[in-house]
C-alpha cells in the first residue's frame, strides 16, 4: 500500500512539474509579445525587420512591410495595436520627416518616444489582451512564468525528498529490527 501511495504521489508531482514547465514557456512567450507591442523597428528594405511590429526604413523613414519571404505584403501602412488612424499617421509622418536625410539614432529615439507617449494614452479596451487564450485565469506573462517556476521547483523538491525517503527505508530493511 505504501509503495502505491508513493508511486501516485510521484506521478502527481511529475504532472504538476510538467504543467509548471509549460506555464513557464507560455508565460515567457506572452510577456515577450506584450513587451514588443509598441517597439518600433528600423531596418533596410529586404532585410530582417527585427522584433518590432512596425518598422521604418532607416534610409528615408518610409514604413516597411515586414512579412516572411514568399508572402505578399498586405500594406505598408503603420498599424500599432490600439492606435487610431490619426495616431498611426502621425508616427508615419514624423518618421518620414526625420528620415529625409536618413534616420539617425536620435531620430529613432524621438520616434520611439512619440510611440511610447501615444501608447500610454491607449484605453485598456483597445490594447491587445495577451491574457486571453491559454493563460490560467488572471495569471499571464511573467506572473504565469513565476507561478510555473514555483510549481516546477516545488514538485521537483518533493519528488527528491520522497525518493530519498523511500530509498533509505528500503536500505534499512523497513522492519527496524536487526538479527544477531
Amino acid at each position: 500500500m505504501r509503495i502505491l501511495l508513493m508511486t501516485l504521489l510521484v506521478l502527481g508531482l511529475t504532472g504538476l512539474g510538467a504543467v509548471g514547465g509549460v506555464s513557464i514557456l507560455i508565460g515567457i512567450a506572452e510577456q515577450h509579445a506584450a513587451d514588443q507591442t509598441y517597439v518600433v523597428g528600423f531596418s533596410h528594405p529586404g532585410a530582417e525587420c527585427g522584433s518590432g511590429a512596425v518598422s521604418f526604413d532607416v534610409t528615408n523613414g518610409e514604413p516597411l512591410s515586414c512579412v516572411p519571404a514568399g508572402v505578399l505584403p498586405m500594406s505598408d501602412k503603420t498599424n500599432f495595436p490600439g492606435f487610431t488612424d490619426a495616431q498611426n499617421d502621425e508616427v508615419t509622418v514624423l518618421a518620414k520627416q526625420l528620415g529625409t536625410d536618413r534616420l539617425s539614432t536620435a531620430d529613432r529615439q524621438q520616434i520611439q518616444r512619440r510611440v511610447d507617449q501615444i501608447s500610454a494614452t491607449v484605453p485598456a479596451a483597445r490594447r491587445p489582451h495577451y491574457d486571453e487564450g491559454v493563460s490560467l485565469g488572471p495569471l499571464w506573462g511573467a506572473g504565469l512564468a513565476w507561478v510555473g517556476a514555483a510549481a516546477l521547483a516545488t514538485s521537483a523538491l518533493v519528488i527528491v525528498l520522497v525518493l530519498r525517503r523511500s530509498s533509505s527505508g528500503s536500505r534499512s530493511g523497513g522492519t527496524g529490527s536487526s538479527r544477531r
